[in-house]
């Protein structure tokens, strides 16, 4: 080959690979990034802040939803900046306002979870953190809500017990188990078999937390969506309160794990108290109450006239003698007296 020709080649050759490091290597200040397939990410950067988001990939299923949700946040931070600037601040910021919202996502059969995690800094001693979850059903596209996945009743007793804990150990803050209610649970995903609920910075513990996370075997805050079929001829009187016990078991158990405790008035200062093995039907009336019962899902003790119902039946009067606790544990079938 002609020495002339191959170094023309040669030349060709230098000259596009150094187009092609020219354009992988620029760093253009604002700028959007493919991330795998998931994911663009995007900075913005000035004298006044920072901005380094990620948004949802439009093919993706909930993109819409989503990136509405972080357009949204990025004119609200923007509108805060611009308002501190020409009202508050003379000058630059000695430290720029910040926004960083990454994304996290988690999938099951039938669910899409996208958790939204905030970073913000708009003055003040310390940064903000918080996050948003969005849940959708795979098969449509709705977003699904807590109550969609779990049973609030099973969910609250254990996540209290939970927050319990964590006070005694002064990881949150104290009275939250007491405090905390279904409707503020506004955070969460199931990752594998796992419920995951997520609470911000500061929502229910001291900063120093930071974002908090707290896991629950989902299968164990499921709601039973079997209807539990009462075997009327376990018991001779079972067929007489064929109602009560019917509309009792809908909430499904309450009780030691599998049974529902179900119990109505027969008369003044008398209560009826069933309780029903959800796993066969077998019903049970193993004891009445005067005042009433207090009992728990994950507790196999019932205890009968407990001392808050004596209070508020007697109040500032004097307390009968008969009106005292009774503590029962449910074994093999019966109570046994503690």
């Amino acid at each position: 080959m002609n020495k002339k020709i191959l170094l023309v080649l040669l030349v060709l050759i230098v000259l596009i690979v150094s187009v092609f490091i020219w354009v992988f290597e620029r760093e253009p200040q604002d700028k959007s990034v493919e991330s795998e397939t998931k994911y663009t990410s995007f900075k913005e950067e000035t004298d006044d802040y920072i901005i380094e988001v990620v948004r949802v990939n439009e093919d993706r299923l909930g993109a819409k939803i989503v990136n509405g949700i972080i357009n949204d946040k990025l004119l609200e931070f923007k509108e805060i900046v611009e308002k501190d600037v020409s009202g508050i601040r003379d000058s630059k910021f000695d430290f720029p306002y910040y926004l960083e919202i990454s994304i996290e996502d988690y999938q099951t059969d039938k669910y899409l979870f996208y958790l939204l995690n905030y970073s913000e800094y708009t003055g003040g001693a310390n940064t903000n953190q918080y996050v948003r979850s969005i849940g959708l059903d795979k098969a449509n596209g709705d977003i699904i809500k807590l109550s969609d996945v779990v049973d609030e009743y099973l969910l609250m007793e254990k996540l209290r017990t939970e927050l319990l804990a964590m006070e005694e150990d002064m990881y949150v803050f104290s009275g939250v188990s007491e405090e905390i209610s279904f409707s503020d649970l506004n955070n969460f995903y199931i990752d594998g078999n796992n419920l995951v609920l997520v609470f911000s910075k500061y929502e229910i513990a001291p900063g120093t937390a930071g974002i908090i996370r707290i896991e629950f075997d989902i299968s164990t805050v499921e709601p039973d969506n079997k209807q539990t079929i009462i075997d009327f001829s376990s018991h001779p009187d079972a067929l007489k309160f064929k109602t009560n016990l019917i509309e009792g078991v809908k909430g499904g158990p309450n009780f030691a794990e599998h049974y529902t405790i179900i119990s109505w008035g027969c008369g003044t200062m008398c209560q009826v108290v069933a309780i029903v093995d959800n796993r066969d039907g077998a019903v049970y009336f193993p004891i009445t109450s005067t005042l009433g019962i207090d009992f728990r899902i994950d507790s196999n003790l019932l205890i009968v006239d407990p001392s808050w119902k004596i209070q508020e039946n007697f109040g500032e009067y004097e307390i009968p003698d008969w009106a005292h606790p009774r503590y029962y544990i449910w074994e093999n079938n019966s109570l046994i007296e503690i």
